[in-house]
C-alpha cells in the first residue's frame, strides 16, 4: 500500500520505504526532523506511516546511509541489519 492509503488503518508490522533524496512523491530521511511549526506534506506522510504498525516498524534506507546518521536520528536503541 502507499502512506495515503493506510490512513486510519493500523499493521502489525510495518516496512517504510525512503528514497535517496525528496524528489516528487519520494520520501528521505532528509524529511525526518521534528517540526518546528506545522509539519508540511513529508513529514506528515512519514507521522502517517510511522504511526501505523502495532509491533514491528522497519525503515529502509539507501545503501550509502551512514549507521551515524540513522543512530542520530532514531536513537541509538535502533537495531540497524544490512
Amino acid at each position: 500500500s502507499t502512506i495515503h492509503q493506510v490512513k486510519g488503518k493500523t499493521f502489525d508490522a510495518l516496512m517504510l520505504f525512503l528514497g535517496k533524496n525528496s524528489k516528487g512523491q519520494s520520501i528521505s530521511l532528509n524529511d525526518y526532523t521534528k517540526p518546528t511549526s506545522f509539519p508540511n506534506d513529508s513529514k506528515r506522510m512519514i507521522y502517517v506511516a510511522m504511526s501505523r504498525p502495532r509491533n514491528l516498524l522497519a525503515i529502509a534506507v539507501p545503501t550509502e546511509t551512514e549507521k551515524k546518521k540513522l543512530v542520530e536520528l532514531f536513537g541509538k536503541d535502533i537495531m540497524i541489519y544490512e
